[in-house]
């Protein structure tokens, strides 16, 4: 009876590894299909899949990061953590700052010798970001010993905000920065 089980178990694996290998070459044939009409896979949530043109997938890649609604359905800690992301992305190391108390600084960003401070705010168009909170993101520089900072916004800067980074170790990005770089980052790669 042993030698009997052991027979059908290997009976079960040589007929299932049969079956795998019969899978795995209709799936190439089906990606090779596809491919031919000039398609391309995009993989989207939790690992599902659909194929379409290279213009869908980039259209479907910027609704999946949020980029077709400016970022709005994120709230403020998870746009922190996107921006965590995008400079991960940027091969930098990073940290979240806790939620509260951040001294200006929501995100800590290194690679190599460069430590950046970065503050997210997360506005609305026409809420635009001002000169205080260009000069807490500067104050945050030396608690985490950052050469230069950064201030991500899905809005605009004042005036008085651009008057005041004027020859300060930080850059402004505002809405259209930020979109340049998920572009960059996250759908033309």
């Amino acid at each position: 009876i042993r030698g009997w089980e052991a027979w059908k178990r290997g009976e079960k694996i040589i007929l299932r590894r049969r079956v795998e290998e019969a899978e795995r070459l209709e799936r190439l044939k089906f990606e090779k299909v596809q491919k031919a009409k000039g398609l391309v896979e995009f993989i989207y949530y939790q690992g599902n899949e659909k194929w379409g043109t290279p213009e869908q997938v980039k259209t479907w890649k910027e609704i999946e990061v949020g980029l077709h609604n400016n970022f709005k359905n994120l709230n403020p800690f998870e746009f922190e953590e996107f921006v965590a992301k995008l400079f991960q992305k940027m091969d930098y190391k990073t940290r979240n700052n806790r939620k509260t108390g951040d001294y200006g600084c929501d995100v800590v960003a290194w690679k190599g010798d460069d430590r950046i401070a970065i503050q997210c705010k997360k506005n609305a168009e026409g809420n635009l970001v001002g000169n205080r909170v260009v000069q807490q993101t500067l104050g945050s520089m030396h608690k985490i010993k950052a050469n230069k900072s950064l201030i991500v916004t899905t809005s605009d800067f004042t005036p008085m905000a651009i008057d005041q980074a004027r020859g300060a170790p930080i850059e402004l990005w505002d809405k259209r920065d930020l979109h340049k770089m998920v572009r960059k980052y996250f759908i033309e790669t």
